[in-house]
């Protein structure tokens, strides 16, 4: 007997032995060494064993070892003689689990005969008895179902009077959800696909049994299923086919009259939801006892929650019932609405509310029942309305006016319509009940029916005169701008914006410059973010994006020369980004919007350049102009983008401001000044990414032209003599990028090379204490060539490693680390700048570890935080994979989770994350120290670096751990983990206990 075999055989599953030898195993087969015949020849007497442990214990190694080999070394012949293996033992209960794992694998990944293939579903459900089996069996079973119907299906029909029975009756009485959701997929197929008529009612008795879904899915949902979708499922299956209408809808309507609400609700679902499937016959049939449920049962629940449900449900009947013609329509509507009319009339009638939300259903979506009810009652409706009312009659009235008119509305009724008639009627006593001075209880649902009814007057085609929405719109003008009260205002607003759609022309006139009056006044509260709110939303609805646009930057302007608040400025430009982004979602409005560019960009670089020349470091949130110019610069034509980059270069080269800007020239402008107030950056930022988005056409014969070697020569003797850090690393962002793009590639290294050599270390190699800056234009020059693929990125990479144990330049040095391998640095898609030579990458990032892990074993323990975390940064923009010492840098990431420093904390947890999720094994022999070390680092109280990042990272890891390797490892630390875990759960922040929920729950179900 191969060894192998022998071990595994004699030792426990979950040994370690066991996992060794079955490895081994693996490896024979996958080398050609061993074969599975071979395994099966020496396993003869086992298989057939009378013990049926034994006998369990050598088909579990079969199966094993044939999953887990390489798929080419199985042929079809092979996994046929498997198949068959596992069909013909399905009786062994033993050995279950391991013969149905083999056929699963089998009907997913390999190729078997034909006729064998047929015999599955024939075997299972003669030799399966599904709810006798444990739930992990049970789900295979279902699993193989699923795959058959998935992979197969040609297969399943010719023998479909076989498998639809079989399958109906072997999976009634399920639980578990998972199956569950399979068993509604697999119904789906089978009424789909296969002949499922003589079954109809079988099949509706196994799905019907779920009615209604109860489950509640447990905490952390590891099954990853929720009531929803078991609900949809259901639904859907309910729904599928017409046959079903006759046992479904009668039941359903019993279920109408449930205590319970959850019960109703998925009741109603299942019955609209069949409207356009289910016969039409089992829909009348069941009339009358529909609506006394319906009209009664919307009766009870009137202002409970299950209020809109029955709402919506009877406005869907009315659908479903068109079907049959207006007869149909007739009785249905004088069956719903014979009652709430006759409760209605009797003002005092407790029911009389809700039996106006029951008619306004009814005839919300038909035109027919609309004009059959409004003929009924509408005259009686308006006799009624112009009589002296208590106040409480009237509002009630009003109110339902208003209902029938939004219906009307909906309908878009014509001018020749019966309401017409009361054109004066409806208008006047709308007016009269705004106006009601009368200290009543009704006096607030008064006003905002009077508001709602205004607008839906306003809104009907030729019902009011221009003079009289005019009027309308200024009452709401006044009471958006003015009233204390939210409701009213947002309800003003509601009404502004749908009154625009028809009238935009007024709202623009009146509304518009009454919001930017309001915007001038430098109030940051929520009133005054509920203007721009306002502002925003009537401009995105009238299209009017030019002129509000034009009024936040004048705004803006005025605001910064005097002084105004910070957040009232940032304001405004979050206003301005918000309009723009809005209206590029709109397709019709994105060339609007791009219209607006020249408007924005002369008058946002006037007010740059301004404030430059004036050297004022106040203007705010210049990082807000830049995101909104990268916005524009995404969407804008290659002819504007050229136009562009030529004005923003002439603003750099040739300081050509007299177009933009009135401006006093006895001050002269210098962009790139290295002293510069942050409106300059600003405009630096602009020069980046106009510099990223242009074409290489462009970029030839525009940048390049003006962006000359002597110029670059002036721009870098700059930056190495300022100590504006900020300055530094943004020119030398734009050098770096205007390099990557140099299209005479020996010419612009060659020069490189002599900058670094000739100016940069002269600085980097002095005694200076301030280095940043040289640093950062050492670093970002460092990328151009490992992006060149130049050999001197290595050396020059090597240098910055080498002034990292220097405290005052360690930052600078691992953020230059950064800056290299970074390939977010540029604000745009790195695909369309440059891509690396992944060779040359992976050799020199491999070299950069080396030498960081030599200069870490070299220095002082307690000094090489700074060596940790460039490590850290260095791994986490590496693929984990390709890294050639992994065995030196793990005891560096273990040891570093012992430090009290947050940022090397965060940055060694992720790096193991990332290894333990790409390459598990490397970190296997640890497993129990990173446990450890992990489990101390979600208390909050163990040491002040344990930050809530470092909480949840740990936590995520060690749920991450209890995927990623085998059970026998984790078993014997599972019950420290889970006592651990007790202060996570505890913790003072809400989201570190509900990640510590979901990793306690991932060990806890641990086997």
């Amino acid at each position: 007997m191969i060894p192998e075999i022998q071990t595994f055989i004699e030792n426990k599953s979950s040994s370690p032995e066991s996992f060794d030898s079955l490895n081994k195993l693996i490896l024979e087969v996958n080398n050609r060494n061993v074969s599975i015949l071979m395994i099966v020849e020496d396993l003869s007497d086992t298989l057939v064993s009378t013990d049926p442990k034994v006998r369990a214990k050598g088909i579990e190694l079969l199966i094993r070892v044939f999953c887990s080999c390489n798929i080419d070394t199985i042929t079809p012949k092979m996994a046929s003689v498997i198949l068959k293996f596992c069909l013909e033992r399905l009786n062994d209960l033993h050995s279950l689990q391991y013969l149905l794992d083999g056929i699963l694998y089998i009907l997913n990944n390999l190729y078997a005969n034909i006729e064998i293939i047929k015999e599955v579903p024939k075997a299972m459900i003669e030799e399966l008895t599904i709810q006798g089996y444990q739930q992990t069996v049970r789900h295979v079973i279902f699993k193989c179902y699923e795959t058959l119907v998935d992979k197969y299906l040609d297969v399943l029909k010719t023998i479909e009077d076989t498998f639809v029975p079989g399958f109906v009756q072997t999976v009634e009485g399920e639980k578990d959800p998972r199956n569950i959701m399979i068993i509604f997929k697999i119904i789906k197929i089978i009424v789909s696909e296969l002949n499922y008529k003589p079954y109809v009612e079988d099949i509706f008795e196994i799905i019907f049994c779920y009615f209604p879904i109860t489950f509640k899915a447990p905490p952390g949902n590891v099954i990853k299923i929720t009531t929803e979708d078991l609900k949809n499922g259901l639904r859907e299956c309910l729904v599928s086919v017409p046959e079903l209408s006759k046992f479904a809808i009668p039941q359903l309507i019993e279920k109408l009259s449930s205590r319970l609400d959850n019960t109703k609700r998925d009741a109603l679902d299942v019955l609209i939801a069949g409207g356009d499937v289910y016969n039409f016959e089992d829909y009348s049939s069941n009339l009358d006892k529909l609506t006394e449920i319906l009209r009664d049962e919307a009766f009870d629940n009137a202002g409970e929650v299950l209020e809109e449900d029955y709402i919506k449900a009877i406005t869907g009947f009315t659908k479903i019932f068109s079907r049959g013609g207006n007869e149909w329509i007739d009785k249905y509507v004088d069956q719903m609405t014979t009652k709430p009319i006759s409760y209605i009339k009797d003002f005092g009638h407790p029911r009389g509310k809700f039996s106006r939300n029951i008619i306004c259903a009814v005839i919300k979506e038909n035109e027919y029942a609309f004009n059959k009810l409004i003929n009924q009652v509408f005259p009686d409706l308006m006799t009624k309305i112009v009589q002296p009312n208590p106040p409480s009659v009237q509002s009630f009235l009003m109110e339902y006016v208003k209902n029938l008119l939004s219906i009307a509305n909906l309908q878009n009724i014509s001018e020749d319509h019966l309401i017409y008639q009361y054109k004066d009627t409806l208008y006047r006593e709308f007016n009269k009940l705004k106006e009601c001075d009368d200290d009543n209880d009704f006096k607030k649902s008064m006003e905002i029916t009077s508001i709602g009814g205004l607008y839906e007057l306003a809104n009907l085609k030729g019902f009011l005169s221009d003079e009289q929405i005019k009027k309308i719109i200024g009452d709401y003008n006044n009471k958006l701008l003015q009233d204390p009260r939210e409701e009213i205002r947002k309800l003003c607003l509601k009404n502004l914006l749908g009154i625009s759609s028809k009238n935009s022309n007024l709202i623009i006139s009146d509304t518009l410059p009454l919001l930017y009056s309001k915007l001038k006044e430098d109030m940051i509260d929520s009133n005054y973010e509920w203007i721009l709110q306002s502002t925003e939303d009537i401009t995105v609805e009238c299209k009017f994006y030019e002129d509000t646009m034009n009024k936040l930057i004048d705004i803006y302007d005025k605001g910064i020369e005097e002084k105004k608040n910070k957040d009232y400025l940032t304001k405004l430009l979050e206003s301005i980004k918000n309009i723009i982004e809005r209206g590029i979602k709109i397709e019709d409005d994105k060339s609007l919007i791009i219209s607006c560019f020249p408007l924005f960009k002369n008058n946002i670089l006037r007010i740059l350049i301004k404030n430059s020349i004036n050297q004022r470091e106040e203007l705010p949130n210049v990082e807000l102009i830049s995101s909104i110019f990268q916005k524009y610069i995404s969407i804008l034509a290659k002819n504007q983008i050229k136009k562009f980059n030529e004005e923003i270069l002439s603003i750099f080269i040739d300081n050509k401001t007299l177009d933009l800007m009135e401006v006093d020239n006895t001050i002269k402008f210098e962009p790139f000044n290295e002293n510069s107030p942050k409106s300059q950056t600003c405009l630096l930022n602009i020069l980046i990414s106009v510099t990223c988005e242009v074409d290489d056409t462009i970029f030839k014969n525009t940048t390049v032209k003006k962006v000359n070697e002597k110029y670059l020569n002036k721009l870098v003797d700059r930056i190495i003599n300022t100590l504006n850090s900020y300055y530094a690393n943004l020119a030398s962002k734009f050098i770096s990028l205007y390099c990557i793009r140099f299209n005479n590639e020996k010419k612009i290294q060659k020069k490189i090379k002599n900058w670094i050599e000739k100016d940069i270390y002269s600085i980097i190699n002095s005694n200076m204490v301030f280095k940043e800056c040289a640093i950062i234009l050492f670093s970002w020059l460092s990328k151009v060539l490992y992006i060149k693929s130049n050999n001197d990125a290595t050396n020059y990479a090597m240098k910055l490693i080498s002034l990292i144990h220097n405290q005052n330049h360690d930052s600078s040095c691992v953020n230059g680390i950064k800056t290299i391998f970074d390939k977010t640095s540029y604000p745009t898609e790195t695909e369309k700048l440059y891509t690396v030579d992944k060779t040359f990458e992976e050799k020199l990032i491999n070299t950069l570890l080396k030498e960081l892990i030599t200069t870490y074993k070299n220095s002082e323990q307690g000094k090489n935080l700074s060596i940790i975390i460039a490590l850290g940064v260095l791994l986490k923009l590496s693929d984990i994979k390709k890294i050639a010492n992994k065995d030196e840098i793990k005891p560096i990431m273990l040891y570093a989770l012992t430090l009290p420093n947050a940022e090397v904390l965060s940055s060694s947890i992720e790096i193991l994350s990332v290894i333990v999720k790409i390459e598990p094994n490397e970190l296997k022999n640890d497993l129990t120290t990173l446990v450890e070390f992990l489990l101390k680092l979600t208390k909050a109280r163990n040491s002040p670096s344990n930050t809530i990042k470092v909480r949840v990272l740990s936590l995520r890891l060690l749920d991450l751990i209890s995927t990623m390797y085998e059970s026998y490892l984790l078993l014997p630390i599972k019950q420290t983990v889970l006592n651990e875990l007790d202060s996570a759960l505890d913790d003072n922040k809400k989201y570190v206990r509900k990640m510590a929920v979901h990793c306690r729950n991932q060990w806890f179900t641990l086997n």
